[in-house]
């Protein structure tokens, strides 16, 4: 194997996945091919679509490489791709030497973001109210690229709305066994810096919130106790939605400008890609960043008809989900990929999901 193509897989495997799950392993196919076999667990319900969310994050995951392989003199190619069948999937990446005649706007991006791939991070405490420029929000949508385009949410309104969205999803994920079972495996109690999972400092919440959140996490008879007789999903939203809703520059929701040409796989890649771009041209411009995609999850089960809990009533908040974010966009629901807020933070992070070597994430 090559060892730029392994210095820049080093880099890469900084790239964002769901709760931190790195759905990904390396193959070195020859000396200068690589092949990311992709992973998805049917059973999560944040896992919508057949692993949209795990082809996302393999979208960012190829960005990374793409973005690192420039000061190497290498050029990525996506030249295969296999859907996902019984959990897993695979794309085949071959390297090229890179051509200094080819350049575009996206191009001239490369050397300022790659500089950022190790920096870029979630941050779920509140930020400062101070409002981006509008050179910085131009930079951000020059991130994205010409096929996609950034609606902001500003102003005391626009955060509003988002914060009932993203208030109805926290209600809905707080409230059913299904998500309690995913958050219970992908919580660290015991690491700031943890491999892969999150942190439980770096969730957002008080000491003293915290404190309840882990004895209540033991086990879901708990959970549903705090639900049922101490408003347990209340002071949590509170925390995780209207404090940082309130408290950050604005909020965000990024499109496909139009239905593309391509493959489905292409489009969650391209998505991927975008949503990487977007996230270290804001870290370049020393902003807090984090997604919410809850609420576009939640929503898409919802509008495709999947029942992805016995509670019936989260069902309901879902249709009433996907009916907001229908009706508060200014594009086609089914365009969107991404939402979140932005802005500068108050204050260091408490804690960070880090990644797994490359060691471990290479198989034989």
């Amino acid at each position: 194997m090559s060892d730029k193509i392994v210095a820049i897989l080093d880099r890469a495997r900084w790239a964002p996945s769901g709760d931190n799950c790195q759905p990904w392993k390396f193959e070195f196919t020859s000396e200068n091919s690589v092949r990311i076999h992709v992973f998805h667990d049917a059973s999560n319900i944040y896992e919508w679509g057949n692993g949209k969310p795990s082809w996302i994050s393999v979208g960012a995951l190829i960005e990374n490489i793409r973005l690192a392989s420039s000061s190497y003199g290498l050029f990525p190619e996506v030249s295969d791709i296999r859907d996902i069948h019984h959990g897993s999937g695979s794309v085949d990446i071959l390297f090229h030497d890179r051509k200094t005649d080819v350049d575009s706007p996206i191009d001239s991006l490369i050397d300022s973001l790659a500089d950022f791939i190790e920096d870029r991070t979630v941050t779920r405490t509140p930020f400062r109210r101070t409002d981006i420029t509008d050179n910085i929000a131009a930079d951000l949508q020059a991130a994205v690229g010409s096929g996609f385009i950034i609606d902001w949410h500003t102003g005391w309104r626009g955060k509003l709305k988002m914060i009932r969205i993203n208030g109805l999803a926290t209600h809905i994920r707080l409230k059913i066994r299904e998500a309690f079972d995913i958050h219970r495996k992908v919580i660290d109690w015991d690491h700031t810096l943890s491999p892969d999972k999150i942190p439980a400092v770096a969730l957002g919440f008080s000491p003293l919130n915290l404190f309840f959140t882990k004895w209540a996490m033991k086990s879901w008879t708990r959970v549903n106790f705090m639900n049922r007789f101490f408003a347990g999903a209340v002071f949590p939203q509170i925390e995780l939605d209207v404090l940082p809703g309130l408290f950050c520059a604005r909020h965000f929701s990024l499109f496909r400008l139009k239905q593309s040409s391509g493959t489905p796989i292409q489009d969650l890649l391209e998505a991927g890609a975008a949503i990487q771009r977007l996230w270290l041209c804001a870290t370049k411009n020393g902003l807090a960043f984090q997604p919410s995609m809850a609420p576009l999850i939640f929503a898409s089960h919802s509008k495709a008809g999947t029942k992805f809990s016995d509670d019936e009533a989260s069902l309901k908040r879902a249709e009433k989900l996907a009916d907001l974010m229908t009706r508060h966009a200014s594009h086609p629901f089914d365009r969107q990929v991404f939402q979140g807020r932005i802005g500068y933070p108050a204050r260091k992070n408490p804690g960070r999901s880090i990644r797994k070597s490359l060691s471990d994430l290479v198989q034989s």
